[in-house]
């Protein structure tokens, strides 16, 4: 359910035999979020639902479509390639996308609604927040934390078991081999990164 090109990465990989698999496009409404009318011909006791929107700048987009599927009735799945290797048995959280080709080493913990791109290699033991995109190709080696709401741009490599903190965007593809803290953003014209800081309101 949803738009865009993460809908058809969802509908690439579950398509096959076994599945009967539907795209819906739904609109978002201004001021009350996506319509979700045109789901009424497929009821959440026969059907299971992902939300398939947005893009690693609008993870909030997607996190909000979720919840209405939620609020609505619906079970959220999760999407795995059929060409990602993953342990067997292994429970990433709900509306969690793998995509192909992605290597998951044993140990790893993926939280609700988090985005790994193809050809990703997440090393054993390593933790994935909430709501977190992670671009193709990227590595992360064993022990290495993700904070809620983070996104890691594509040919990303993050060693020696680093602590990444929650809403940060590492956006420059390079080795980071220190803990990030919350809110840090990495970018073209702030490679050595820059912390964006909330007022309090009083």
């Amino acid at each position: 359910v949803g738009a865009g090109p993460v809908l058809e990465l969802c509908i690439a990989a579950l398509t096959g035999p076994t599945v009967d698999a539907r795209s819906v496009i739904v609109d978002r409404v201004p001021g009350s979020g996506h319509d979700l009318r045109l789901l009424a011909e497929y009821p959440p006791d026969r059907w299971r639902a992902f939300a398939a929107v947005g893009n690693g700048l609008l993870n909030l987009l997607r996190l909000g479509l979720m919840s209405e599927l939620r609020g609505a009735g619906y079970r959220l799945v999760r999407v795995v390639s059929p060409s990602a290797s993953v342990p067997r048995d292994w429970q990433p959280g709900e509306n969690t996308y793998v995509g192909d080709r992605t290597v998951i080493g044993p140990g790893v913990t993926v939280r609700h609604n988090a985005f790994i791109d193809a050809g990703a290699i997440i090393g054993p033991g390593v933790t994935i927040g909430h709501s977190v995109w992670i671009g193709a190709g990227v590595i992360l080696v064993a022990g290495v934390s993700v904070g809620d709401g983070t996104i890691i741009a594509a040919g990303s490599i993050l060693r020696n078991g680093i602590r990444i903190g929650r809403q940060c965007e590492l956006g420059i593809a390079r080795t980071y081999r220190a803990d990030v803290v919350d809110r840090t953003f990495y970018g073209d014209q702030f490679e050595g990164g820059v912390r964006i800081h909330s007022r309090e309101r009083t």
